[in-house]
């Protein structure tokens, strides 16, 4: 088993394990306010312990409560659950995401959505895939569709409105990369706070199909491994639209 192979399946066996916590679900707060379930730890336990049977690379997990970067090279980023809040009120929009990151970028990535029951994952060179299926965004309308989170903020909606994109979706997890790379979205801003397990695998899925990311902050790709694992702001979009990211600059 190549270790790609070995990756989805760990994602679909913590997709797995998230769906027999549903019956009885148990909520908590973290120190920083946000939520935390058993089923975050299930799939987080579960991706700890199967990873580090194949790897000696460090393993950051949103769960872990590290803030430490790794100085080796190489180094997986885990969202045991990306989606929690969506979660708890019944979405089905959550994803399991696991990415291996190499000098400081993603080199393999895997996404997989438990209840819609789609696995997505990428290698550098190698393409991206939704269920065995090469996808690529090769979108060439002229009436573009953005889409934001579902807790998108109005400097995202005023970003796209200012372009002319009258079309904004909303939706939950690392789904919105996976959008964005069959060709379903055109452009997904990023100005509130997230963290680099929550767009590692997808930065190299919409890569892999057509798209670019760019840290408005920097301008280039994002590089991960930055100190507390915080991102900056980003917009992805697909390519033939590229012209759309281009120029927007963040100085925080």
């Amino acid at each position: 088993m190549t270790a790609l192979q070995n990756i989805i399946e760990i994602a679909r066996e913590a997709g797995t394990a998230i769906l027999r916590t549903k019956k009885k679900l148990t909520v908590s707060k973290k120190s920083d306010g946000s939520h935390l379930t058993n089923a975050d730890m299930a799939s987080h336990t579960l991706i700890i312990e199967r990873l580090a049977k194949i790897t000696h690379d460090p393993i950051i997990s949103e769960e872990s409560g590290s803030t430490h970067v790794p100085t080796t090279s190489s180094f997986w980023l885990v969202d045991p659950l990306d989606g929690t809040r969506g979660f708890i009120t019944g979405s089905n929009e959550y994803s399991v995401n696991i990415a291996l990151i190499t000098n400081h970028a993603p080199v393999l990535a895997v996404i997989y959505l438990p209840e819609l029951e789609h696995t997505y994952w990428a290698t550098v060179g190698g393409g991206t895939y939704r269920d065995d299926t090469n996808i690529f965004n090769s979108s060439n309308r002229k009436n573009l569709i953005g889409v934001t989170s579902r807790t998108e903020n109005n400097q995202e909606v005023t970003f796209l409105h200012d372009r002319g994109i009258k079309e904004i979706r909303h939706h939950g997890s690392a789904l919105k990369f996976c959008m964005l790379a069959e060709g379903g979205v055109d452009i997904y801003p990023r100005f509130h706070r997230c963290k680099e397990w929550d767009t590692a695998a997808g930065h190299l899925l919409a890569k892999e199909a057509g798209c670019d990311m760019l840290d408005c902050k920097t301008g280039q790709e994002p590089r991960y491994g930055k100190p507390g694992f915080i991102n900056n702001s980003f917009i992805v979009f697909n390519r033939e639209s590229d012209y759309i990211g281009r120029g927007y600059g963040d100085s925080s």
